[in-house]
């Protein structure tokens, strides 16, 4: 190959940059400087734009991600929410039996156990029904009374019966809307009966 001495310097060294070949490409000729400079631009464009595209893949993720944690936030606040409504509404359909006292009272028909089973069948209900009021006292109202209530018993299919005095407060709500607001009622009457020493149910109450 012969080469002109201009393209050498003093090494003798040839500088193929300098010489402004000439290439020959699908019927054109093209300057091989040119050539090498829009591949420099070619590549750096898509560089380019191979960094906007990652960006706008972070930024898509970011965005995907905050939306997410934006729903789940959403979703616990919402549970709690439903949660404490839940709460406020139990605690608020029924009557307060927290502080409700009782004291024996001397029966030669029914046993301490029998007079605490039907005690406890008073005080969960209350507390499922009664709205507004709350229970202060109940106990056994003793044989004579319960032997006044014996027909309870036949009324009812039953072989026992069992009567209950109590007292309780009532809030200015007038709890179910039967009872007056803001009072007191004492010496108030739960007649309850049973079947071959079963559970007890209620049957009545009142004055």
């Amino acid at each position: 190959m012969t080469v002109d001495d201009e393209y050498l310097d003093e090494n003798d060294r040839f500088h193929i940059h300098d010489a402004n070949l000439i290439m020959y490409s699908h019927g054109e000729y093209f300057c091989a400087r040119q050539v090498s400079r829009q591949v420099r631009i070619q590549r750096a464009e898509e560089e380019k734009r191979g960094r906007s595209k990652g960006v706008f893949n972070c930024i898509l993720l970011a965005e995907i991600s905050n939306r997410n944690l934006r729903r789940s936030c959403m979703k616990k606040m919402v549970c709690t929410m439903l949660c404490i409504m839940l709460l406020f509404g139990l605690s608020a359909c029924g009557g307060d039996v927290s502080e409700v006292k009782t004291h024996n009272v001397e029966s030669e028909s029914y046993s301490e156990e029998d007079i605490k089973a039907a005690i406890d069948t008073i005080k969960k209900e209350f507390k499922s029904d009664w709205k507004g009021c709350t229970l202060t006292e109940i106990y056994y109202a003793g044989d004579d009374c319960t032997k006044d209530h014996k027909d309870w018993a036949d009324r009812n299919n039953a072989d026992e019966v069992i009567v209950l005095l109590s007292s309780f407060d009532v809030d200015s709500s007038g709890g179910d809307g039967s009872l007056n607001p803001n009072s007191t009622y004492s010496d108030w009457k739960w007649i309850l009966v049973r079947t071959d020493g079963g559970k007890w149910q209620h049957v009545d109450h009142g004055y």
